[in-house]
């Protein structure tokens, strides 16, 4: 394979890319919670084998959602009208989106736990793991609404 040929399909992914996060409203969700967790991750100096499992569950949830996009828009093109399979295959590719994201935030709450119950508690003054879940969960819901106003324009 000439390097012409090689250089084609690197541009051809990169325009893959390119339209899903300028037109998949979760793409760009899953890269800004990407940007959030590298930024914390070097903020709490992972280790080599922390950064490899965060770097590969990312990399399993972007490409989840990649497919997802190629296989909506190969649905569309195929058909219009509402068809039993088209609702399946779309919902199942949806599903897979869903369990990578699910696995990369228990890889997270593994990796990052421990990391930010040291560094939570003494700063609020918190005692025991259950008020720190409770307010990691709260912490948790109001970046998602920041989040979804900040994506959605406030929608």
């Amino acid at each position: 394979m000439s390097a012409k040929k090689v250089a084609k399909s690197f541009k051809y992914a990169i325009e893959g890319i390119l339209f899903a996060v300028k037109t998949q409203r979760n793409m760009r969700i899953h890269l800004l919670v990407t940007i959030i967790v590298v930024l914390l991750g070097t903020y709490l100096s992972l280790s080599t084998t922390e950064w490899a499992v965060i770097l590969f569950s990312i990399a399993l949830v972007i490409s989840m959602e990649l497919l997802n996009t190629a296989i909506e828009k190969t649905i569309d093109l195929v058909t219009s009208e509402y068809h039993e399979f088209a609702k399946i295959a779309k919902n199942v590719a949806a599903a897979a989106v869903l369990i990578s994201a699910f696995n990369a935030i228990v890889v997270g709450l593994l990796v990052f736990y421990d990391k930010l119950n040291k560094l939570v508690k003494p700063l609020m003054g918190i005692e025991s793991t259950i008020e720190a879940i409770i307010l990691g969960l709260l912490g948790v819901g109001v970046i998602l609404l920041i989040l979804k106003l900040v994506i959605n324009g406030g929608e």
